[in-house]
């Protein structure tokens, strides 16, 4: 498996209403591995997906933003995006390859309210003098 792969139970297990079941009914199964090898239960899903939510809240973040995401796939790409759902904003989904003049586009398109991404991505941000950076270890309380 590539740091880039992430298997599922099934493809119902991404979504909030599979998350919040499964943590009903089997909070201990396996929802997820990574890559990395790292391995997400069901009860992890939910944590991740509610401190990610929490975070955006607290970031000014509301029902129907668009939210960009510029980030490695990984189990911090997946709890943006859940935290996204859990909130009510809108995803907005932006290639790691993208820089430049490209990247400003699909910022100016989208017109996110604010940018979910870390390390060299945040400096691809900057440089198009893009909008707010919420930079993911703030998104999982690592500051």
């Amino acid at each position: 498996m590539t740091e880039t792969t992430m298997e599922v139970s099934s493809e119902e297990d991404l979504t909030l209403t599979s998350l919040y079941a499964g943590s009903d009914k089997r909070p201990n199964a396996i929802m997820a591995v990574f890559g990395d090898g790292s391995r997400w239960t069901y009860r992890d899903g939910l944590r991740v997906a509610r401190r990610a939510g929490d975070a955006l809240v607290a970031s000014g973040v509301g029902e129907g933003d668009h939210i960009g995401v510029l980030l490695p796939e990984g189990p911090a790409a997946v709890g943006a995006r859940l935290g996204i759902c859990m909130v009510g904003a809108a995803l907005v989904s932006l290639d790691a390859g993208t820089a430049g003049r490209a990247l400003a586009r699909a910022l100016q398109l989208a017109h996110p309210a604010l940018v979910i991404s870390t390390g060299t991505f945040i400096e691809r941000i900057r440089a198009v003098d893009g909008p707010p950076i919420l930079d993911v270890v703030e998104l999982f309380g690592g500051r």
